[in-house]
């Protein structure tokens, strides 16, 4: 059964969030997958978008997906199908909610950096998301993740259903989406932007 997980996170440390393998196996016949849907913390909810996420949940198949809802601070609303609530998390026990997680469902219209994606893919999973301001820079449709457009239910469950079904897309979703996370790890940019500050003063 797939697992939907409502996730709110941190910043992605390529120390923490280690690579592991693929973690859908399409050929398995009591497989599952973890869909999990991300926010920020120092934003209006309304930018958050979660609402949504849970509307999409609602057009999943019950016996294939599992809902998990992971937040520091927002608790779940009564009309929320949520299957396992994760509350103010430990950030060093955060990774370990993702390697249980196949996609996260990020829906968040409004963002100044969105980590999410890039925390979910150095673990392996896969994103599908909306895009806004704080993914354009390193979300690739179809390359990395799959984007759909805010409002568009059906495109999102559409992209939810396929990264279930279609073998090949996920080779090519894992493969980019950890070199991805890789080429943002902290210690290969720290140089780039200390020579940035450095040259600025």
């Amino acid at each position: 059964m797939p697992l939907l997980a409502i996730l709110l996170s941190c910043n992605k440390d390529e120390a923490i969030f280690q690579e592991a393998s693929p973690v859908i196996e399409l050929d398995s016949e009591d497989g599952y997958y973890i869909v999990k849907v991300g926010a920020t913390l120092r934003v209006s909810p309304a930018y958050k978008n979660v609402d949504e996420a849970f509307k999409i949940a609602e057009k999943l198949d019950l016996q294939k997906y599992e809902i998990w809802f992971m937040s520091y601070q927002g608790k779940p609303k009564n009309w929320y199908r949520v299957d396992k609530f994760l509350h103010r998390v430990p950030y060093g026990d955060v990774p370990g909610v993702y390697l249980q997680c196949d996609i996260l469902l990020k829906t968040s219209i409004l963002e100044s950096f969105s980590y999410p994606p890039l925390e979910m893919m150095a673990t392996g999973g896969y994103v599908v998301a909306v895009p806004n301001d704080g993914n354009a820079e390193y979300l690739r449709d179809g390359e990395n993740c799959l984007l759909y457009e805010q409002g568009d239910l059906d495109a999102a469950v559409e992209a939810i259903e396929r990264i279930c079904t279609d073998a090949e897309l996920c080779r090519v979703l894992y493969e980019m989406g950890l070199q991805t996370a890789q080429g943002r790890d902290w210690k290969r940019i720290q140089p780039q932007i200390l020579e940035l500050y450095t040259a600025r003063n």
